[in-house]
């Protein structure tokens, strides 16, 4: 046999070896995962016997106390399913070529690979039982020679990545030693608190960070932020938000009118934006106004 054949045949062995590491290692971390989004953190204390963890991690559970515990409480139950599903996201970034794997359709989580199959996310719900929709968030990318990884739980290297993990990661191509990347994100933060994102990610040698980013924080239920993909590969950013006390007041003409009248302050704010050549350009930005017309009629309707 010759020695290519031999080293074709062991990379194949070495392939379905990994294959078959990366399937069990994804339906252990689904099983965890819907065990971990079943816990409500405020139920009261559960019996142990009534969970779904195994003798010997009961009994390990149990030697932590002096006295043996019979139950446990819900927020202790789901910190232990969180750790589990951390350690099977840190034994999946063991895997050889882990970044060619279609994990999006192996995960039942939120996953980001990008086309150029250097940048991971993983991210799931924290479900902390509060208006907050938190994730916890684990990010790969994957060096020449390297690849660096950072836990949002506290472990790992840390990262200037939005802790809550983005909606989208597009590869925009490289310049000299560094890669970019176009990101849209958002979180809700109460029932009615709405941020969204969108920027430009750098990875170089130094690290990977927001290069540029613009985030709006209000109170609108409707879109904020609408992209526009061009035909000469940019992008027009579209910005419209309705005046609140998270979003803050218009400044348009170089002032915010905080002295005027209500019916004469900006309603909503507008602005336009230009990505081109990995970087983004404000090219317009605009007031718009309350239409006295518009207040009367509504007023007229019983509104």
């Amino acid at each position: 046999m010759r020695p290519s054949l031999l080293l074709i045949i062991g990379f194949l062995i070495q392939s379905s070896l990994s294959a078959q590491s990366l399937d069990s290692l994804a339906n252990r971390f689904n099983r965890n995962l819907e065990l971990y989004l079943a816990i409500n953190p405020h139920e009261p204390a559960m019996p142990l016997e009534k969970t779904a963890l195994t003798i010997s991690e009961r009994e390990d559970y149990q030697s932590e106390y002096a006295i043996p515990q019979d139950s446990i409480e819900a927020i202790e139950l789901q910190a232990y399913y969180n750790y589990r599903l951390d350690s099977i996201i840190l034994q999946l970034f063991q895997v050889p070529d882990l970044i060619n794997y279609n994990l999006a359709a192996a995960l039942n989580a939120h996953v980001i690979q990008t086309k150029d199959k250097r940048f991971l996310q993983i991210s799931y719900p924290e479900n902390s039982g509060g208006t907050y929709q938190s994730n916890i968030v684990h990010y790969y990318y994957k060096y020449p020679d390297t690849s660096v990884q950072s836990l949002y739980s506290g472990e790992g290297e840390s990262l200037s990545l939005n802790p809550d993990g983005y909606n989208s990661m597009e590869y925009l191509g490289d310049r000299e030693d560094t890669a970019f990347y176009f990101f849209q994100g958002g979180v809700r933060g109460c029932s009615y608190c709405f941020s969204s994102t969108v920027g430009i990610l750098a990875a170089s040698a130094d690290g990977i960070s927001e290069l540029e980013s613009i985030e709006v924080n209000s109170r609108d239920w409707s879109e904020t932020i609408h992209i526009k993909e061009e035909s000469d590969s940019s992008k027009t950013i579209y910005i419209k938000y309705e005046v609140d006390d998270l979003s803050g007041p218009c400044y348009c003409d170089g002032g915010a009118n905080e002295g005027a009248e209500e019916e004469q302050r900006a309603k909503y704010c507008t602005y336009t934006y230009r990505y081109y050549n990995y970087h983004l350009y404000l090219v317009e930005q605009g007031c718009i106004y309350m239409d006295p017309l518009e207040k009367e009629n509504s007023e007229d309707n019983g509104n």
